[in-house]
């Protein structure tokens, strides 16, 4: 009995500790950390320290003192690729943020003319790496 009991306890925490990190990360996601009804302002957009004025997945810049791609910037604190930023709110590569309608990384813009990863731009350099026009 003291078992099942030791078992009910540990699941019960257990949901509480996963439930809080949840709306801690729902939290993130929308702006406030501190409230859970807040909305980002930045919605749609990413921070401009994740923005390149160049294609970064050009071949020809992967060695870029600022690409992400180098991978002597594997973990610097602008590369969105660091997995420290992968949650960031204004990160173009964070989960949440794939299905933007102006993220370079929805499958919806692979063929957009401005996007860096349509492959028509695979080999242009200067395609900036920025939120899409629409």
């Amino acid at each position: 009995m003291k078992i099942r009991h030791t078992f009910a306890l540990a699941l019960i925490v257990a949901a509480a500790v996963l439930g809080v990190a949840c709306l801690k990360g729902v939290a993130l996601a929308q702006g406030d950390p501190f409230n859970p009804y807040s909305f980002s302002t930045h919605v749609g957009d990413f921070a401009p320290r994740y923005m390149r004025d160049y294609n970064p997945f050009d071949p020809l810049n992967k060695y870029q003192p600022d690409n992400p791609l180098n991978p002597i910037n594997r973990f610097s604190p602008d590369n969105p690729f660091n997995p420290i930023n992968r949650f960031d709110p204004e990160n173009p590569a964070n989960p949440i943020n794939r299905l933007n309608p102006d993220n370079p990384f929805n499958p919806i813009n692979r063929l957009n003319p401005d996007n860096p990863l349509n492959p028509i731009n695979r080999y242009n350099p200067d395609v900036p790496f920025a939120p899409l026009d629409w």
